[in-house]
């Protein structure tokens, strides 16, 4: 045997010898039991008196000269304890072996050993020249075995090619009051090695046990119970190993050879453990586990005092150690080695397979060493984060899938393992967002206040932070950096109150950054690293989070840098996808409780806008909105009510100049909305607006949405002028069939503006009910104020002909309009929308009208000297263009009466003969200053006074 000298070899053979020899002799009780010593007088004592210093038989025999109780057979009665002490003949100074044989020999004999060692002092236990604990100066060997003739077990004495033992050796001082020994054979061999005493000062050698019989195997378990609970099967009849299977049924013990017992020194037993069955979609995992301090106490090492550690669960283990793999084999990743004693907190494998080893130290002071865990089995579903194949790296997808939670892997995880969250958003407008629920890492230093990082880390990586342009439009995200490290003594962003919520969606959401990160581009990344495995803490490092893929996408092109307001442009592109968008921020799950986006079309001359949504959601039935359908307009309306419930709602506008005309509008969930909704406009400039109103925490994109499409169409068949100016004008248009035949109905629009200190005045044949109409009808708007002032159906009455319907601008009402807003260059407008639903004609006519009398600044009602030409009926004036020009405009036609253009117009031919006589007046007054003014200038010339003489040349 290693570590032992050649003397001590050489005493190891003898007791090979008297071993082997012993067991093939019967002994010979005479009228004894098998459990008694006949005496020479026919007495019968139990043999553990035989030898023991006190003469039981009367007569001396039992204790015979220089007698000894070692090498002896020893019997006994079931439940009976006999004590016994083990110690070298008296005087004697040179090495002894004593080796003492216990038989249960079956029936009222019992069918196992127990054997309790009270006292134990024997040798030592030392560190050897290499440094290595063994035992010198003696030693305990027990070994195992049948009866003579019977197949030996697994536990059965061999001996190896060099004639050393396969078992270890317990040596020292014995640690504990009482180390107890169970057989799982009929027979146990006691080996003890004296050595040779030199110094009567040094301690006496020597054992003292109790032995007793059971009849059968002993388990702490009732009959009840052992059809739940297995201790596995046995491999093979020569090693410990055993093997479990189906442990979801039933519970599996792993326990220790010879358990309850102390195990034996140099064993190494295998405990294979594997789950065959799953449910669909789920995977096995192993666990292992003991609740109950007192069934695990493995030697962890050893003292300068050479005495076993083993006051509590450690993984620094020099003895005796418990490994478990994750895996069937040795090469699997080791989860966790311990010793020591203690409960055990559930150890748990990433599969359905497992192995646990226990390797026994070859030397070791007597103790009580023994080990029971529980292995159980739990299914888990197979998308959770796990190490598969001996990887722990996650790839997470924005188009997968677009929320959830990170944690890490709810089994143990070896030391030195790295898991990575990766995620990648579907589009470079993704974004990430992520914040903790829980973080904790166990401080193995909670007295010092540096940050080791020795037990384990958390990394956040975002590999799009330092790009400096993308930086600045996101720097108000306010994300931490390139990589942030978390160990012991630091926080993640936490967002604590998450866990209030059963899927980690908080009622008040998660701040950014205060609370949360969001990253600065499509691609994220989480590393967890575990230096170690916590030494076996009951709460290993562990983490939870929730992420979630912001899209941030919008179409169009961003408008005045506007949160959400997008521009389409005809030039740029004619048709295209349309939706609401989806940033969660937008929202109330993002921390926003009302949105307003617009969106705004804008087209070529000639052109219209078309919308067609499919997909509309605009909250629920019992919102705060319904919608309606207006048969007159045929546009659908909103109307809100009382109540305190979000809606979202969807319309839209054109705006003419100051005016905004409005279209559609839905909200609400409503039957009334169709399917497929087409939205069109007359101009070729419209506004989208999406509104939702009194959001809660909990509403999001998935609550309010659209899609659809939009495309720029030509316009056709309306006037080819569409504002007009003027004192009157009329227009006509001729709507063919085909035009009335799309989903929508065929719109055109007018404007018509008056001069300053003008108003309009509008008439169309037709009727102004605004309901019951079901053919074409113009609607008349008022750009004052802003609405629909009058419906003209065009329909043909029962007699044939149409009455007319006659219009005044809202201003003509206003007493204070030339006071206030003429002298701002404000003019009268009205809007005319005709709609078709119909083959058949829009007709109508306007006037610029004046009133005759009107207010001035201090209220008094004087006459309008601009209004000379009136039109009695409707008590208004119109253009002295108009008067008189062929064309009736006033509605009883007296602009063009006979006797109002015929008659004589002495006011201008006063005013032409006034203008006569001054104009002769002023020409002979010129005429007469003129001539004066020669003769003036004649009567002044000088008279010669000298006489000048005239020379003549002739020739």
């Amino acid at each position: 045997m290693k570590g032992f000298t050649s003397t001590a070899r050489s005493e190891l053979n003898i007791v090979f010898f008297v071993v082997y020899s012993s067991l093939l002799v019967i002994p010979v009780t005479g009228g004894c039991r098998l459990s008694d010593y006949l005496c020479d007088n026919g007495n019968c004592v139990t043999h553990n008196r035989f030898c023991d210093g006190t003469d039981d038989c009367g007569d001396g025999s039992d204790e015979p000269t220089g007698c000894t109780n070692c090498n002896r057979t020893y019997y006994g009665l079931v439940g009976t304890k006999y004590p016994l002490r083990m110690t070298k003949p008296f005087h004697r100074s040179f090495p002894y072996v004593c080796r003492i044989t216990f038989v249960a020999e079956g029936g009222d004999y019992g069918g196992i050993v127990e054997i309790s060692f009270l006292s134990f002092q024997l040798g030592s236990f030392q560190l050897d020249g290499r440094d290595k604990w063994t035992c010198q100066d003696g030693s305990m060997h027990i070994i195992e075995e049948e009866k003579p003739n019977y197949k030996p077990t697994y536990n059965s004495f061999t001996v190896s090619n060099d004639g050393e033992s396969s078992y270890g050796y317990f040596c020292g001082k014995m640690s504990g009051r009482r180390s107890t020994f169970y057989s799982t054979t009929r027979a146990v061999v006691v080996t003890a090695v004296f050595p040779q005493v030199l110094s009567p000062y040094l301690a006496v050698p020597g054992v003292f046990l109790t032995y007793r019989f059971h009849r059968k195997s002993l388990s702490l378990l009732s009959d009840a119970f052992e059809s739940r609970i297995t201790e596995g099967t046995r491999l093979s009849s020569w090693t410990c190993d055993r093997s479990f299977n189906d442990c979801y049924t039933r519970r599996c013990l792993l326990r220790s050879p010879n358990y309850p017992g102390f195990y034996l020194r140099n064993v190494t037993c295998n405990y294979w453990i594997e789950q065959s069955y799953a449910p669909s979609g789920y995977v096995a995992q192993i666990e292992i586990f003991q609740e109950n301090e007192f069934k695990v106490d493995v030697g962890s090492g050893f003292s300068s005092t050479r005495n076993v550690i083993h006051r509590q669960l450690t993984t620094t283990c020099p003895g005796d150690v418990v490994r478990v793999y994750d895996g069937r084999t040795t090469s699997a990743p080791l989860l966790v080695e311990f010793c020591g004693s203690g409960a055990v907190p559930k150890i748990v494998t990433s599969g359905p397979t497992a192995l646990v080893q226990l390797i026994s130290h070859p030397y070791q002071p007597l103790r009580r060493s023994l080990l029971e865990l529980i292995s159980s089995v739990r299914f888990r579903p197979d998308s959770e984060f796990r190490v598969k194949r001996r990887k722990c790296e996650f790839y997470i997808y924005g188009n997968q899938n677009k929320s959830g939670s990170i944690y890490s892997p709810s089994h143990s995880l070896a030391t030195n393992t790295t898991c990575v969250f990766n995620f990648i958003g579907k589009a470079p407008f993704s974004k990430i967002w992520l914040y903790f629920a829980s973080f904790y890492i166990p401080d193995s230093q909670a007295w010092s206040k540096a940050e080791k990082c020795d037990v384990a880390k958390l990394q956040i990586f975002d590999p799009f932070v330092n790009d400096q342009k993308k930086n600045a439009l996101f720097r108000g995200f306010g994300f931490g950096g390139l990589v942030s490290n978390y160990c012991e003594k630091s926080y993640p962003r936490m967002c604590t109150h998450a866990r209030d919520a059963p899927d980690l969606s908080p009622l008040r959401p998660c701040r950014v950054p205060e609370e949360s990160y969001l990253s600065a581009g499509p691609e994220m990344s989480v590393m967890f690293m575990v230096y170690e495995n916590s030494k076996l803490k009951p709460v290993p490092s562990t983490f939870l989070a929730r992420y979630e893929f912001i899209d941030t996408m919008l179409d169009g092109y961003p408008v005045n840098g506007a949160r959400c307001d997008r521009r389409f442009v005809s030039r740029i592109s004619n048709a295209g996808k349309l939706r609401s968008p989806r940033n969660l921020f937008f929202y109330g799950r993002g921390g926003n409780f009302n949105l307003r986006c617009s969106f705004h079309f804008e087209g070529l001359p000639g052109e219209k806008v078309r919308i067609t949504l499919e997909n509309i959601l605009l909250g629920s039935p019992d919102s705060g909105c319904e919608t309606h359908f207006d048969p007159v307009s045929k546009r659908y309306n909103c109307h809100p009510r009382v109540s305190t419930s979000s809606y979202g709602l969807l319309n839209t506008t054109e705006k003419i100049g100051s005016l905004h005309i409005p279209g559609d509008c839905v909200c609400g969930s409503s039957h009334v909305i169709p399917s497929t909704l087409i939205l069109e406009s007359v101009s070729n400039e419209m506004l989208l607006s999406f509104v939702v109103e009194e959001m809660t925490t909990k509403d999001d994109f998935n609550d309010f949405f659209f899609t659809g499409i939009y495309e720029f169409i030509a316009r056709s068949y309306c006037a080819n002028e569409e504002a007009f100016s003027g004192p009157a004008g009329d227009v006509s248009l001729k709507i063919p069939p085909a035009v009335v035949e799309n989903m929508v109905p065929f719109r055109c629009r007018w404007v018509i503006q008056a001069q300053v200190h003008r108003f309009l005045y509008f008439s169309a044949e037709g009727s102004s009910e605004d309901r019951g109409c079901h053919g074409n009808r113009l609607l008349v708007y008022s750009m004052y104020e802003n609405r629909r002032i009058k419906t003209i159906c065009l329909e043909k009455t029962s007699v044939g002909f149409r009455k007319i319907t006659q219009v005044f601008s809202p201003l003509w009402k206003s007493e204070h309009y030339l006071l206030n807003q003429s002298h701002r260059g404000f003019s009268d407008k009205l809007v005319i929308e005709g709609i078709s639903v119909m083959a058949g004609e829009l007709s109508f006519s306007w006037l610029e009208v004046m009133k005759p009398y009107v207010r001035s600044s201090t209220g008094k009602l004087v006459r309008n000297t601009d209004c000379q030409y009136e039109c009695p009926e409707i008590r208004a004036c119109i253009s002295r263009d108009l008067w008189c020009d062929g064309k009736i405009h006033c509605p009883s036609g007296c602009d063009e009466v006979p006797g109002h253009c015929h008659e004589f117009p002495t006011l201008y031919v006063a005013i032409g003969v006034s203008v006569s006589v001054i104009l002769l007046f002023v020409v002979c007054l010129l005429v007469t200053t003129r001539i004066c003014s020669h003769d003036l200038r004649k009567g002044s010339q000088p008279v010669p006074t000298e006489e000048v003489q005239m020379e003549t040349t002739i020739g």
